[in-house]
């Protein structure tokens, strides 16, 4: 009887994989008309050098990302940033970075047990040993330059990276900015805080009215405060922000998003499910659950119809469909395949 009971599971559900056919989702680059201008593939896969990835391949654990070591120095010149690479650890301990040039040699290596693309001539890193020679098991982060040695030492519990001269950091449980050399130049009085951008960050701050999101300067002057309708912001760019807002009327409706000028402002109403930054002049935006790009007007130039969509950089920019594949090469058949073995292992006996 068990094998009836397999067979009654078995064959519609094969058959139904077989009709249906699977998706599998791909990214693909595509153009400001919004046609594919090479096929599916990866980020990584596009920017990275081919001796790159023979040398460290992805099929062996290594991730990589483009870095700007040389960035604003006399070596800057295209083709000249070295690459991120994280790779599997021989010691199991987590991952290996290192810094390598377009032909795969190693640059740059260091015993970090986390590390972030140079940025305004700094690296974000963790070291695995501290510099007084004690372990770091609590990830304690520094900056290194382009020798590799710490320029600012490794004591904050999580930092991010440099951007028009300042990067936040973590103290206390609460995040502040630091300048290239170290100094604190806004007190770490925010319980959340972005990169600067056009020349302002966004932060929540505890006010007497409660947490409200608002966006600072460089030497952290309050510039705009956003209401309390304002779930979530983000940084400017092309001169507009995206904000979520909640309708205080209707908040089981969750937030929707829109953008604000500088002076707070909506130059597009919230309409959109989620809502990335503009970039040329175009910008994603979500309405359903599918990515389409808007102008700066709000209308969808390029129609919703992406799984996921990220902001052009030049002319192009990176959209996530669904390719349609065979229907032993997708998850739902590596499914089934698992469902049917369970059956004939552990599974029920139907009498």
């Amino acid at each position: 009887m068990r094998l009836k009971s397999m067979l009654l599971y078995a064959v519609p559900s094969l058959l139904v994989l077989c009709l249906a056919g699977c998706g599998a989702e791909v990214a693909v680059l595509i153009d400001k008309q919004g046609h594919p201008t090479s096929p599916p593939s990866t980020a990584v896969d596009e920017e990275i050098p081919e001796a790159v990835d023979a040398r460290y391949p992805a099929s062996q654990g290594w991730d990589a990302m483009l870095s700007s070591l040389f960035a604003g120095t006399e070596n800057d010149e295209p083709g000249s940033d070295p690459i991120l690479l994280a790779g599997p650890d021989p010691d199991g301990l987590g991952a290996r970075y290192v810094f390598v040039d377009r032909d795969g040699r190693p640059v740059l290596e260091g015993d970090f047990v986390l590390c972030s693309p140079f940025s305004e001539g700094r690296a974000a890193v963790g070291p695995r040993v501290l510099p007084d020679g004690t372990l770091n098991p609590f990830r304690l982060t520094g900056y290194i330059d382009a020798t590799g040695e710490f320029v600012i030492p490794p004591k904050y519990p999580s930092a991010g990276d440099f951007s028009e001269g300042r990067a936040w950091v973590e103290v206390d449980e609460r995040f502040g900015y630091i300048d290239v050399d170290g100094e604190l130049v806004i007190p770490p009085r925010y319980t959340t805080a972005s990169d600067f951008s056009e020349g302002l960050a966004c932060v929540i701050a505890n006010t007497d009215k409660g947490p409200r999101w608002r966006y600072i300067d460089a030497t952290g002057e309050t510039v705009l405060e956003l209401p309390e309708t304002v779930a979530r912001a983000n940084v400017f760019s092309d001169g507009l922000a995206a904000v979520a807002v909640i309708d205080p009327a209707r908040p089981d409706l969750g937030s929707k998003m829109g953008y604000i000028d500088r002076s707070g402002a909506f130059a597009i109403d919230p309409q959109f499910e989620d809502a990335r930054a503009f970039s040329d002049g175009l910008a994603p935006a979500k309405r359903g659950d599918r990515w389409g790009y808007i102008d700066r007007q709000g209308a969808f130039v390029i129609e919703p119809h992406y799984l996921e969509a990220f902001p052009f950089e030049g002319d192009v920019a990176f959209v996530h469909v669904r390719k349609r594949v065979w229907p032993w090469q997708s998850d739902a058949w590596r499914e089934w395949v698992h469902r049917i073995d369970w059956m004939r292992t552990d599974g029920i006996n139907i009498r």
